[in-house]
């Protein structure tokens, strides 16, 4: 993706993917901006608030853990960014794919892989759990407060 001015230039490659080539960039530089501008207009949006606290909680209070909401606010602002930004585990070890025959059929072969550490594989496999469960909830959260990113 290029820029004209301040218009994204959308290529026929960029659709391709456009969580990792087009949004993710966009939404985590836009939000590292936003997360370093402290303003006395900028506060913690009431939905937030409403989400996040208990009924009959007074705004603005301090948590038990010593946490002010607007700190809170700026922690689930950090989760959305550093999960967006972590770069996808790699496997440490070595892999070989064999390929079957092809299906006449569907025109897909099966593909044997074979791992050089089954223990690796097993970190790899958790590691990619971890990480593609923060990406979605950070996204969960980008949704739930699209409307509030504003000072």
């Amino acid at each position: 993706m290029r820029m004209r001015g301040k218009l994204p230039i959308i290529s026929y490659k960029d659709t391709w993917n456009l969580d990792e080539s087009v949004f993710i960039p966009v939404i985590v530089e836009a939000l590292k901006k936003y997360r370093s501008i402290e303003s006395d207009f900028k506060g913690t949006p009431s939905t937030f608030l409403m989400r996040t606290k208990n009924p009959g909680t007074a705004f603005d209070s301090t948590e038990t853990d010593g946490t002010t909401d607007h700190e809170r606010w700026n922690k689930t602002i950090d989760f959305i960014i550093t999960s967006l930004e972590a770069p996808e585990p790699e496997y440490e070890g070595e892999l070989s794919m064999t390929f079957g025959e092809e299906d006449p059929v569907t025109g897909t072969s099966k593909v044997h892989i074979e791992k050089s550490d089954e223990g690796l594989w097993d970190k790899y496999l958790k590691e990619t759990e971890i990480w593609e469960r923060n990406r979605r909830r950070a996204i969960e959260l980008f949704a739930v407060y699209f409307f509030d990113f504003w000072w």
